[in-house]
């Protein structure tokens, strides 16, 4: 076996040499003067033939020897990677679009400016297989995996059958929304960090909600942090393996840095849009319900886009907090707030306005009776609410307290579906035990919203 492999082995240099060869030839300079043009085009067409024969010589050994098993037993893979050299920047730019919009290849990375310029394409190993299984002849395949040999096309199958949806609604684990529901519509997302005493962890993964409260109760520090640059990255060029563009939306950019983040991150791909909701926790999420959505009835980017902006005037974001401790350190309320609210016996109502979380009004008392004129406040404006759905979204509080909660729903302005949803780590972070949210939107004749039957509204 090994001495076969010397011998492909030996043709595939021979093919490649005469390949090279055959290329000097035929751009070997024409003298235009007597007997000498004949000479020179005598050397073009033996460069051609060249060229033509030690391709296909390559082509042949050089196939042979991928399909070919090594000696100890084991296949190799198939193809790695291709390397492509343009002459010149226009040439470049033509064969980045040919493969990113003719054939659908995303751009994984981009570098460079001008005649330094360079980029990173997934073909997917599949194209490249299935183009070499195309032009070898199949008596010289032999299929991996203990494959039937005489059905080589299958593996083109698999390829056209996972092909890349044409946009991916992605964002971070901060959008507060049902398992449920991020399984049913394919929602992917990228997880933010939240750092104590003890280290950085990542949201939701490595370190759950009701963990971090009780960390905090002991008087211990917990904060968030966004992805970095070279977290969204790697996100970004796994997720171009699924999709040919993304639409990455998240939290309101005057809150966290994650949308700075993420922009920056996508300037290293032509396919990556980032989109700053305007709104935090679930109310990031219901933007995001309604892009997936969109995606889901195959509309196009722009349309994606667009619809995810003008829904940021729509949501009603605003949280209900029991203190003001941990928002304080957090830094999303002054000093003098804090002073007041503790002096007072005052709890905050925060909610998103521009982008930008603000103190909307101030409640005095208990749970009970702050509850009840938070809700009451929320809904006053019942006929300008679109009804269809609720999530309310809370941090450390007991079944009985939840119930409470929404029979005050109920009696104000009655949804459809109401979801109960705990807060992430993250943001629990910022809000202390004990708060919650309710998270809504308000009518639109041109919003779309997926409501599926398979879902309750359980949380």
């Amino acid at each position: 076996m090994e001495q076969k492999r010397i011998f492909m082995r030996r043709f595939l240099l021979n093919g490649v040499t005469m390949f090279g060869i055959g290329v000097l030839l035929m751009f070997l300079p024409s003298y235009i003067q007597n007997g000498e043009l004949v000479r020179t085009l005598h050397l073009q067409s033996g460069g051609t033939a060249l060229v033509v024969v030690g391709g296909i010589e390559a082509l042949w050994f050089g196939g042979k020897l991928i399909f070919t098993p090594h000696p100890n037993g084991k296949y190799h893979q198939g193809l790695h990677h291709v390397s492509l050299k343009t002459c010149g920047e226009e040439q470049f730019q033509q064969t980045v679009a040919f493969y990113r919009d003719v054939l659908g290849c995303p751009v994984v990375r981009a570098w460079g400016e001008g005649e330094g310029s360079g980029a990173m394409l997934d073909l997917g190993g599949a194209l490249l297989e299935a183009a070499m299984l195309s032009i070898l002849p199949k008596e010289l395949v032999q299929v991996c995996e203990e494959a039937d040999s005489s059905e080589p096309e299958k593996d083109i199958l698999i390829f056209e059958q996972t092909k890349r949806r044409s946009v991916l609604v992605t964002t971070d684990s901060v959008c507060d929304l049902p398992d449920s529901l991020m399984k049913e519509f394919g929602i992917s997302v990228c997880p933010y960090y939240v750092c104590t005493d003890e280290g950085r962890f990542l949201d939701n993964q490595e370190l759950k909600p009701d963990e971090l409260l009780a960390h905090i109760a002991q008087g211990r520090k917990g904060v968030s942090q966004p992805p970095d640059v070279e977290d969204y990255e790697r996100f970004f060029a796994e997720k171009l393996t699924e999709a040919q563009n993304v639409i990455h939306i998240t939290m309101a950019k005057h809150v966290s840095a994650g949308y700075q983040n993420a922009l920056e991150a996508a300037k290293s791909f032509e396919n990556v849009t980032v989109v700053d909701s305007g709104h935090l926790s679930s109310g990031l999420g219901l933007a995001v319900l309604c892009a997936a959505h969109l995606a889901e009835q195959h509309a196009a980017r722009p349309e994606i886009v667009a619809s995810v902006k003008r829904m940021e005037r729509l949501i009603s974001s605003s949280f209900l907090l029991n203190n003001t401790q941990i928002t304080r350190q957090s830094g999303r309320v002054s000093r003098r707030i804090q002073v007041l609210c503790d002096a007072l016996m005052l709890h905050p109502i925060l909610v998103l306005k521009k982008s930008r979380l603000t103190v909307g009004s101030m409640e005095l008392g208990g749970f009970s009776r702050t509850a009840r004129k938070y809700v009451r406040k929320m809904f006053q404006e019942t006929r300008t609410i679109d009804r269809r759905i609720l999530i309310i979204t809370y941090c450390g509080l007991d079944a009985k307290k939840l119930q409470y909660i929404q029979s005050l729903v109920r009696q104000y302005c009655p949804f459809e579906r109401i979801y109960l949803q705990k807060a992430s780590s993250a943001v629990a972070s910022n809000c202390g035990p004990e708060s919650f949210g309710l998270l809504f939107m308000r009518q639109d004749d041109r919003a779309t919203f997926p409501l599926s039957s398979r879902q309750d509204g359980v949380a």
